[in-house]
């Protein structure tokens, strides 16, 4: 049998426990995809044009999240991470960097601001994942694709997919093959480019 004072001393405890266990707020929901490093990249005049950066991209499609799936960059030369949609890559969530990764993440997924996947984008699957030496991001009906600093920007309409670049070319392609989830595993461009994953 427990002596009164350490029952009060035990009770104390189990009490502030709960209290604090009662006051944490819930563990972020979204779900990091894949990871990637993009190296710092520097101006004629010797001017940092891209900082050297970790990046994560994280879909937000739990309950109660924006939906879409966003660029989490942290800084390796300097702290702070950014919250990025693609392809708006001068505008971060929020205005600003953050402290830590979940509040970037967490930033993204409350406030992401037209990330959201439509059902149709979502029934036929995504292109998002690394295709070769491309790592492609999709959002909805738009994507883009990464491959060393090249970024191209895209649209994808069931299985036709127009992609940009930044000079106003473009490309067409459409999506040859998919896996049993409905995600695009083959893509045959109009140039007899054929690229896989």
């Amino acid at each position: 049998m427990l002596s009164k004072s350490v029952f009060v001393r035990w009770f104390s405890f189990a009490a502030t426990a709960a209290v604090i266990g009662a006051s944490t707020a819930p563990a972020q929901a979204h779900q990091a995809l894949q990871r990637f490093n993009q190296a710092e990249q520097r101006a004629p005049n010797g001017r940092i044009a891209v900082e050297a950066s970790v990046i994560t991209v994280v879909a937000c499609n739990s309950p109660g999240e924006r939906g879409g799936q966003y660029y989490i960059y942290q800084y390796v030369n300097r702290p702070g991470f950014r919250a990025i949609l693609p392809p708006n890559w001068g505008a971060p969530i929020g205005g600003r960097d953050f402290g830590s990764f979940n509040e970037a993440a967490g930033a993204a997924c409350r406030s992401g601001g037209g990330g959201a996947v439509s059902p149709q984008a979502a029934s036929r699957g995504s292109l998002t994942g690394v295709w070769g030496a491309y790592t492609f991001v999709q959002t909805g009906d738009t994507y883009t694709w990464r491959a060393n600093n090249e970024v191209v920007q895209g649209t994808i309409n069931g299985d036709d997919l127009v992609a940009r670049w930044p000079n106003g070319s473009s490309l067409t392609g459409k999506v040859t093959r998919r896996n049993a989830q409905g995600d695009p595993t083959q893509i045959a461009w109009s140039n007899g480019v054929v690229m896989t994953r």
